[in-house]
């Protein structure tokens, strides 16, 4: 049975077999489920170790780049 079981998932691969990608890669598969209905984005991504304080600046381009991938999901209604 589970939780859920009229649920459906989708998927979206952007980490390389070496574990690494590019930040454009993340922000495009946000949008890209956005876009083709998912309710809820779910990520367990790594990276605090490019930011000296634990927390990134406001203005560094790589949270800027999350940032505005994650609030163009949510004003589609999308849990992230």
């Amino acid at each position: 049975p589970g939780v859920a079981p009229d649920a459906s998932l989708m998927t979206a691969k952007v980490f390389a077999a070496t574990g690494g990608t590019p930040v454009s890669r993340v922000t495009t598969a946000i949008t890209w489920c956005a876009d083709n209905g998912a309710h809820a984005i779910n990520m367990s991504l790594g990276g605090i170790r490019y930011f000296t304080t634990g927390l990134p600046p406001e203005s560094d381009a790589s949270f800027i780049a999350y940032r505005d991938a994650v609030e163009y999901a949510t004003t589609r209604g999308v849990v992230v």
